[in-house]
């Protein structure tokens, strides 16, 4: 049985420190605990998750700038007024927006936890950049570069008749078949209960895993986030809320919300509002022109006092006077150098997508394989700029990128009832969707 995120190790210590001082919680009385637990090879769960729960009690005093209940968050947001799309395109835009991230996925999945330098190595060795222009081809050994994680032996383009199962691709399903069931006034209960009655609790990582674990044991939403859990500002948020942004075009607040209310089940801070960033650029993405426009909609979405704001802002006004280079070098230098967080952060991977979008302008393939050379969570990244600009361009227009490549894969998928999906059966449900949320 894979245990990881059920049973404590060193690094979790850690990552739940850093993650408590970020939220402005004083550590000192706790201070020498945290370092016998950091010293151990072994971390007794018992007295980890006493730990944990005695953080909890501590005041946070950022907690009037990074809030968790919608209300606020839209008090110090300032989410966009829904605009105009063209329905005749509707169509096509989806058919994009899952087109690029399929293909955005597969382009990053064989290098997912690497870091850039080993990413350009390989590239460099094998013949295949830098930079990245094309789907990866196989190396041998494998693990000759970087260790390959756990499924994604056979996360390349060359032979495959369908792409392998994937988280980002799992919660896109698994949300519009919500969706499907609930219509947008769904709550995060429903969410829960997708979870449960769809999702194998082995098929799941770090927040969503704890959370998982949480909702078998009783707990309700949105303690679910909070519970013994260190990974609730980490990536996973923001990789499931895509087709909240696919049913909601032009209305970038409508998908913000419900992005927040799926989130919320398993994270909290910056990491909802990583997740409404994403789903209000998508759904932007069905009415505006420029990948520019599409960036400052889904920044409206994130509090202005956030962490994530702050980043955003400064990544936006990198793109405005660095080069593509210097400025994943800034980006790097404020994760890499300093003592910060894990390689799937929401903070760092937001700001990797943001960069990609910008430095990319627009440009599909060079995007996608900007997302996967910077490192970080290289198959979400991907995964996100290529939903985004799918949206933004259409399928027609995607036709010759790496993303008209794998019209014809079958996505496999780790959600029940749903094992195997095409293209069309998943354009098709989306439709179904829109149509009667347009409606009502």
């Amino acid at each position: 049985m894979d245990t990881r995120w059920l049973i404590p190790v060193p690094e979790d210590v850690e990552t739940e420190r850093l993650q408590a001082e970020q939220e402005g919680r004083d550590l000192s009385t706790l201070a020498p605990e945290f370092d016998r637990l950091q010293q151990r090879e072994t971390v007794p769960p018992a007295e980890f998750f006493r730990l944990l729960d005695r953080v909890q009690t501590l005041p946070s005093v950022t907690e009037n700038l990074e809030p968790n209940d919608f209300e606020r968050i839209a008090e110090q947001s300032d989410f966009p007024e829904p605009l105009p799309f063209q329905r005749e395109e509707l169509e096509d835009r989806i058919r994009g927006a899952w087109r690029g991230r399929v293909a955005g996925c597969l382009l990053g999945k064989p290098v997912e936890t690497w870091p850039r330098s080993q990413i350009e190595t390989m590239l460099r060795e094998t013949g295949q950049g830098p930079p990245l222009r094309d789907f990866l081809r196989p190396w041998h050994p494998l693990n000759r570069y970087g260790p390959i994680a756990p499924g994604n032996e056979h996360a390349f383009l060359d032979g495959a008749t369908e792409v392998p199962e994937d988280d980002d691709l799992n919660y896109t399903v698994l949300a519009l078949l919500l969706l499907g069931r609930c219509g947008r006034e769904f709550t995060t209960d429903d969410v829960a209960s997708e979870w449960v009655a769809r999702l194998d609790p082995l098929k799941t990582c770090t927040a969503e895993r704890v959370a998982m674990r949480n909702l078998l044991a009783g707990i309700r939403p949105p303690k679910t986030a909070i519970f013994r859990n260190p990974y609730r500002e980490w990536i996973g948020a923001q990789i499931r809320v895509d087709a909240y942004g696919y049913v909601s075009p032009g209305d970038p607040a409508t998908a913000a919300r419900m992005a927040w209310t799926d989130a919320r089940l398993s994270h909290v801070r910056n990491a909802l509002y990583a997740s409404q960033f994403v789903a209000a650029m998508i759904a932007s993405a069905f009415a505006v022109d420029t990948i520019q426009t599409v960036v400052e909609c889904g920044v409206r979405c994130v509090p202005t006092g956030s962490r994530l704001r702050r980043s955003l802002e400064k990544v936006q006004e990198e793109a405005k006077n660095l080069n593509a280079t210097a400025a994943l070098d800034a980006i790097h230098s404020r994760w890499d150098e300093t003592r910060q967080h894990d390689w799937c952060h929401s903070i760092s991977n937001a700001e990797v997508v943001t960069w990609a979008l910008l430095q990319g302008d627009g440009d599909f393939d060079r995007s996608v394989c900007m997302a996967v050379e910077a490192g970080f969570d290289t198959d979400c990244n991907a995964a996100t700029v290529g939903s985004i600009l799918g949206a933004l361009h259409g399928a027609t227009a995607l036709e010759g990128t790496l993303a008209g490549r794998v019209t014809r894969l079958p996505v496999r998928t780790g959600v029940r009832q749903a094992e195997r999906i095409g293209e069309e059966e998943f354009v098709e449900r989306a439709l179904s969707v829109i149509a009667r949320l347009l409606s009502s």
